[in-house]
Parts: structure tokens; sequence; C-alpha cells
């Protein structure tokens, strides 16, 4: 349960820190490559999604990406939040970085907190960053400095740096080089005790405690419940995050759809929950009684998979009609962008969902209201014989 309201907690912060409550405040990059010359100077808050992204021009707001291949060499003077297969971040962020991806690189200084969650993770000798670093990974390679404390989930970790407080994790197997300095204590769990070189310096307390169960056999942190919790969150807050970005890129890429469902969930809320909760029951139904058949079972499989991407599409539009609601409730005059909508939304879905007992029962509710308000659109465009359009 701490698990989720610390994740609840820390993406509301990014919300607010984040998302703007005019359209004005933000711009919107996308393509198959997508790059801002070094010469360009972004004003406000910047959302890209593509596959080859490059941001060597500086960025005076906040950057949000989604993509395949990310490079940042600019400066950042805002929070950085990144996902994608890899990601090399070279210039300096002057506030946050959360990223995700199969690789990521950190290559230059960060000034405030950093959590990194991937295949494999290296932060370069020159790096300083500010504050804590968090990281899950399977190999992770730490030679620049942190100016607090580090809590790591890993297969393997390399520490050649200085840090500043402490360094706590489960790591399977984890070594000091003769560079490395830990200022305050040393504390992990592995089935085996860290090489440490003779020069690696730890001020404080050294405390290995030894695990049952190898890393690649076991979960991180499940032997450590203080880790459990900071991965687990890690885990999650990248999840959330990946659910905001979608509902970003749905209401910018497809306003108008996102207005019509938004109307009809609200003008029409008994029908939008009827039609979801029929499509949710009898969908996996009829594409159980289809697989058993050898030429239903292809045709079964997509349409598990297309139900999948409905029902995660439903959270982005009960989330929208959250936040909607709420911001008319609060009296708010002048027109609020969607972006907003969805973003507030979906903070208090995630709190609401997160309640013990009931959660769940709130969840399945919902998604049958935003399942059945999309469906009930997406009928009537395919009815007219119109268009999508956006």
């Amino acid at each position: 349960m701490k698990v989720k309201w610390g994740l609840i907690g820390v993406v509301a912060l990014f919300m607010f820190l984040v998302l703007p409550v005019s359209a004005q405040a933000i711009e919107f990059k996308n393509g198959d490559e997508v790059i801002i010359a070094a010469d360009q100077i972004i004003e406000d808050d910047l959302l890209v999604a593509g596959g080859n992204i490059r941001i060597h021009g500086q960025i005076n707001g906040d950057l949000v990406i989604a993509g395949g291949d990310v490079e940042v060499t600019g400066q950042v003077n805002g929070d950085v939040l990144v996902g994608a297969g890899q990601v090399t971040i070279e210039g300096p962020v002057m506030d946050d970085v959360v990223a995700s991806g199969g690789q990521v690189r950190i290559k230059e200084r960060i000034e405030d907190n950093v959590i990194l969650a991937g295949g494999m993770v290296e932060i370069d000798d020159n790096v300083l960053i500010g504050r804590d670093l968090i990281v899950g990974a399977g190999n992770v390679s730490l030679y620049g400095d942190v100016g607090r404390n580090i809590w790591v989930g890993a297969g393997e970790m390399k520490l050649a740096g200085e840090v500043g407080g402490n360094v706590e994790g489960e790591i399977e197997n984890l070594s000091l080089t003769s560079d490395a300095r830990i200022n305050g204590d040393l504390k992990y769990s592995s089935t085996q005790e860290a090489q440490i070189d003779s020069g690696a310096e730890v001020a404080g307390v050294k405390e290995w405690t030894e695990a049952k169960n190898s890393y690649s056999g076991a979960k991180v942190g499940s032997g450590n419940p203080v880790l459990a919790m900071i991965t687990g969150t890690a885990s999650k807050i990248i999840s959330g995050l990946g659910l905001l970005i979608i509902g970003i890129l749905f209401v910018l890429l497809f306003p108008r759809i996102a207005s019509r469902v938004l109307a009809k969930l609200t003008g029409q809320p008994g029908a939008s929950f009827g039609w979801g909760l029929l499509v949710l029951i009898a969908t996996p139904i009829a594409a159980v009684m289809v697989m058993v058949t050898i030429v239903g079972f292809p045709l079964a499989l997509l349409v598990f998979v297309l139900y999948s991407a409905a029902i995660y599409l439903a959270k982005v539009i009960v989330g929208l009609w959250i936040g909607d609601r709420l911001i008319k409730a609060i009296g708010k005059k002048q027109e609020v962008s969607l972006i907003w909508s969805v973003g507030l939304g979906l903070v208090i879905f995630g709190i609401v969902v997160a309640v013990p007992f009931i959660g769940w029962l709130v969840k399945l509710v919902a998604i049958a209201f935003g399942l059945g308000a999309w469906l009930s659109v997406l009928k009537g465009y395919m009815g007219k014989g119109s268009q999508l359009k956006t």
C-alpha cells in the first residue's frame, strides 16, 4: 500500500510541475525523426513523440519524450521525463530526470534527483547528480558522483565515483573500484560479498546481508521490504508516466475525438456504462470460444490485443472525464487545455483505485464507462461512413 501511495505522490508532483493549464504553455512535435537544432531555444514545455529524437537546442521548460532512440545534448532548464529503447542525456539538466529504456546513459550533470530504469544504465565519470539517485537495472556502471544517497536494485553494479550519503540496495554482483568513495553507509544484500578494491573508501558502516536467492532468479527487492518499496515504486512510476504520456498524445493528436468521447460520457453515462460492461464481459468469452478452432486462433489473439488496447484507452478517457468534471466544479471560467484535464484526472483516478478493498471495483466500473463511451463514438463514425477526423 505504501508503494501505491508513494507512486501517487510522485506522479502528482510531476503532474503539477510538468503539465500546463493552458494549451499555449506546451509545444508538441512528432514524427519518425525529430530534431531540435543547436541554435533553437524552446521557451515552453516540450512534448516529443517519434522514432529517432535529437534534442540539441535549449529547452527552458520541461521535456517529455516517448521514442525509439533518444539523444538530448542541449541544456534543459526543467525536468526531463523520457521513455525509449535507447536514452542518452549529454546536456545539463537543471531539475529532475526520470528515464527508462533498454540502455540509459547519463553524460552530463543533473542538478536534482534522478530515477532510472533499464537493462543497462551507465553514468559517466564527469557527471554530478545533485541529490538522490534511484536505479533499477540489470547492469549499472556508476563512474560519476552523487550528492546524496543511492538506492539500487541490480544484477551487477560497478561503483567508481563519490557518493555524498549512503548506498543501499539489493545487488547480486557489487564492486567498488579504487576510485570509489562512500561518505555514508554501505548496506546491501546479495548471495556474495562485494568486491572492494584496496583504495576504495567507505566512511560509515559496511553491512552485507546474505540473500537466499540470486538476482536472476528472484524479484528485485524481494528480500528487503524497504528496497522492494523503492524498486516497486520506480517501476510503477514508469508505468504511470506511460499512461500519462499516452493520455497527452491522445488529446494532442485527436482533440476532436477526445471532445466527442468526453461529450458522450457526460451526456449518456448510462448507455456508455451498459455497452462498456457488455463488451468487457462478452469479448473474452467470445474470443475463447473462437480460439478452439484452428481458423479462429489468430483471430482470437488479435481480438485480445485490441481488447487490451481498448481497456488501456478507457482509463485515459475516464481520466479525461474526471479532470474535466473537477475543473468545471471548481468554477474555472477560462478555457482549459484537455492536456490539463487528462493529467489531473489520471492522478485522481490513480488515488481512487489505490483504495483498499473497493479500488478494484471502482477501476472495473470506470473502465466500463470509458470503454462504452469510446465504442459508442467509434460506432457513430462507422455508421455514418465518416473518416475519423482528428
